[in-house]
C-alpha cells in the first residue's frame, strides 16, 4: 500500500511556467539581528506586535535596524488604519529578533522556525549580514583531519602526507603561515571554503590565512548576500511542496557616497541575475519598513506601485533619491524595487516604481526571457488563488473519493477561479483533477491560471493637422 504519509496536500512549483504568492493585506515577518542577548534561535523568539508600542516591548527602541524598520512600517501601516483603509491594512506584524546570531546558518534557521506562523506570507530581513558574519575559529581550521594530499609551506606537494606533516600543516594554519590544496579545502564548510577561495584569487598559498579571510568579506560583502539569498530562496521554494507561499523581501544598500552609479548598478545586478527568483525581492534599504508596508497593504490583485505612500509628504523632495530617466530605467531593468516621486500626474506623488522580484533582474538586453511571474503583482496574485483552492481541496482530504465528490471538487474548484474571472482580478484559468493511476489514494489536480496585466506604458501619437482657416487671406 503506497501510503506513508498522514493525509496532506502536496503542491508543486513548476518551473516552466511558475505561479505566485501574498494577499492584500498581507501579515510580514521581520526578520534579523539587533543589540540584543539571544542565546537561541527558537519560535519563541517570534513575538506578535499590533502596534510600535508592543515592538518596544518584545525587542526595545533602542536596538537597532530592526527596530526601526518595523517602526518605519508602523507609519505608512497606522496611517492607512486612520484613513479607512483597515480592510487593506496589516492588523499585525511578526518580530523575528535574531540578537548578534547574524550567521547564513543563522537565517536560515530562522526562516525554517518561522514557517510556524503559516498565516504570514511575507517575509522581511532587516540588518542582515553585508560584512562577515561568519567569526575566526581557530577550531575549526586546527582539528587535524585525514587527506590524501596537502602543500607544505613551501609549496612542496606531498601525495599521502604523514600524521606529522598532516599536524604540522595545521599548526601552520593557527600560526596564520598557511598552505593548503583543494583537498584540505574539501575539508572546511561551505561558507569558509566560498570565502578562502576567493581570497586566494587563483594562488594556492598565502601568507596570511586569517587576513585574507577577513579582507575578503570586508570587500565584497556582496558575496555575503547572495549565499544568505539563495540560501533562503531554495528554503522558500522547498516550504510551496507543502503548500506554504512565501516571498522573501532583503533591504540592499542603496548608492553609497562614493560610489559610481555604473557601480552601484553592477552591484545591484551581480545579485538579481544570481538570485533570480520570484520570490526573492530586493528593496533599497533606506525605504524598506514603508515599502514592506506598501506591499502588505495592496490587494493581491493590484501593482503595489499603484497607490501613493501615506506617511511620505509630496513636498519631502530629498526623502527619495532623483533618478534620470536612463537611471530609473536600469534599476528597473536590474529587478530593484525604489521609490520616486511619480512626476507623471498633475500633482507630483511618493511612489514605489514598480514590484519587481529578482527574477526581472536580466543582464543585458534579454528581456524576453523573464518568467511570467517575475512581476509581485502576477507572483501574489497567483499564490493567493493557490491558497482559495486549498480551502476548497481541504475538505477532500479523508473523504471517499467517488465519482459524486469528485464531480462536485471540480466544480467548486472551477466556481472558485471563475468568480475571480467575473470580479477581473484573473484573465482565465483551467484546472483539472484525476486520479494517480499508479496510486489511488491520490488526487492529482493540475491547472494554469493567468492574472492580470498591468499597464506599464501608454503610447501616444499625435499628428499636426493643418488649420481650416488661413488668417491671412481677409488681410
Amino acid at each position: 500500500m503506497a501510503v506513508i504519509k498522514a493525509p496532506y496536500i502536496n503542491y508543486t512549483e513548476l518551473d516552466s511556467n511558475p505561479l505566485a504568492t501574498g494577499e492584500g493585506s498581507e501579515i510580514p515577518i521581520f526578520i534579523g539581528t539587533s543589540t540584543n542577548t539571544v542565546s537561541a534561535i527558537t519560535r519563541d523568539n517570534i513575538k506578535l506586535c499590533r502596534n510600535i508600542t508592543q515592538v518596544k516591548d518584545a525587542i526595545g527602541e533602542n536596538s537597532g535596524e530592526l527596530y526601526n524598520k518595523v517602526r518605519d512600517f508602523y507609519k505608512e501601516n497606522s496611517l492607512r488604519i486612520l484613513n479607512g483603509e483597515l480592510d487593506v491594512a496589516s492588523p499585525y506584524v511578526y518580530v523575528f529578533d535574531l540578537g548578534s546570531n547574524g550567521s547564513v546558518a543563522d537565517f536560515k534557521k530562522a526562516v525554517h522556525e518561522s514557517k510556524v506562523k503559516r498565516e504570514s506570507t511575507c517575509v522581511a530581513f532587516t540588518n542582515y549580514a553585508t560584512t562577515s558574519s561568519l567569526e575566526w575559529e581557530e577550531s575549526t581550521l586546527t582539528t587535524p583531519k585525514k587527506v590524501t594530499e596537502t602543500i607544505t609551506a613551501t609549496g612542496e606537494v606531498v601525495s599521502e602526507p604523514t600524521e606529522t606533516q598532516i599536524t604540522k600543516e595545521y599548526e601552520l594554519v593557527n600560526n596564520e603561515d598557511v598552505a593548503f590544496s583543494p583537498l584540505y579545502l574539501a575539508t572546511l564548510s561551505d561558507e569558509y571554503r566560498a570565502v578562502i577561495q576567493t581570497a586566494l584569487s587563483g594562488n594556492k598559498i598565502t601568507p596570511n590565512y586569517k587576513t585574507a579571510f577577513e579582507s575578503a568579506y570586508s570587500s565584497d560583502a556582496t558575496n555575503l548576500q547572495i549565499t544568505l539569498m539563495t540560501a533562503v530562496a531554495n528554503e522558500l521554494k522547498e516550504e510551496t511542496k507543502t503548500g506554504m507561499l512565501r516571498i522573501g523581501y532583503f533591504g540592499v544598500e542603496s548608492q553609497r557616497t562614493n560610489e559610481t552609479f555604473d557601480a552601484y548598478l553592477d552591484r545591484i545586478k551581480n545579485i538579481t541575475t544570481s538570485i533570480s527568483s520570484p520570490r526573492i525581492a530586493l528593496i533599497e534599504a533606506e525605504d524598506f519598513g514603508i515599502s514592506i508596508a506598501r506591499i502588505c497593504s495592496t490587494p493581491y490583485y493590484i501593482e503595489p506601485g499603484y497607490d501613493a505612500y501615506e506617511s511620505v509628504e509630496t513636498t519631502q523632495y530629498k526623502r527619495f533619491k532623483e533618478r534620470t530617466p536612463e537611471e530609473r530605467d536600469a534599476l528597473f531593468n536590474a529587478g530593484l524595487i525604489f521609490n520616486e516621486y511619480d512626476y507623471t500626474l498633475p500633482e507630483i506623488t511618493p511612489r514605489m516604481c514598480l514590484g519587481v522580484s529578482t527574477a526581472w533582474g536580466v543582464m543585458g538586453t534579454d528581456y524576453d526571457n523573464r518568467v511570467n511571474d517575475a512581476l509581485l503583482h502576477a507572483r501574489r496574485n497567483v499564490d493567493h488563488q493557490i491558497r482559495e483552492l486549498f480551502k476548497v481541496i481541504a475538505p477532500q482530504l479523508k473523504r471517499n473519493e467517488t465519482s459524486v465528490n469528485l464531480r462536485q471538487l471540480n466544480t467548486e474548484l472551477n466556481l472558485c477561479l471563475q468568480s475571480e474571472v467575473d470580479l477581473g482580478r484573473l484573465q482565465e484559468y483551467s484546472i483539472d483533477i484525476e486520479e494517480v493511476s499508479f496510486n489511488p489514494y491520490c488526487l492529482k489536480i493540475s491547472g494554469r491560471i493567468t492574472p492580470v496585466n498591468s499597464t506599464l506604458a501608454i503610447e501616444f501619437e499625435n499628428y499636426v493637422g493643418a488649420p481650416y482657416a488661413i488668417a491671412t487671406d481677409y488681410i
